[in-house]
């Protein structure tokens, strides 16, 4: 059942983070671009592995969950201590439940950059016609 979560949100993020690369590429980015897209990386990869080790959420009182946007582990409330949920995930689901959410931290930093560079590339476009001559 955890895979049904978690391979659509890999998925997405790797189509972010390929987009991205192939993006500027085809627009033939200078050096400037290719170290944002270094950093945005590297500010990803910081934010990814906070989302899957640090980020906890309560959605009610007696209920703690680690790790987004992909849960992680769940702990519930018993007696005055945390314990881990009943079902806790797998050893496998568990790893891919982080792996995850650290490509979403690196899709999420990259998500500005893959729309600038679109607008370039539409940009470019806009002027490739303009200077086109008429067809007659």
């Amino acid at each position: 059942m955890g895979l049904l979560l978690i391979l659509p949100v890999t998925a997405i993020a790797i189509a972010v983070l390929v987009g991205t690369y192939r993006r500027l590429r085809l627009v033939q980015a200078d050096r400037r671009w290719w170290m944002l897209f270094v950093a945005l990386c590297c500010g990803g990869l910081v934010l990814g592995y906070w989302f899957a080790f640090h980020f906890t959420y309560q959605p009610n009182a007696n209920t703690k969950i680690l790790g987004a946007p992909i849960p992680s582990s769940i702990s519930q409330l018993q007696d005055g201590k945390w314990t881990e949920s009943a079902r806790p995930l797998s050893p496998a689901l568990h790893w891919l439940a982080n792996v995850a959410n650290v490509l979403s931290g690196v899709a999420l930093a990259l998500l500005p950059l893959g729309v600038a560079s679109v607008c370039i590339e539409l940009r470019d476009d806009i002027r490739a016609r303009r200077e086109m001559p008429p067809k007659t």
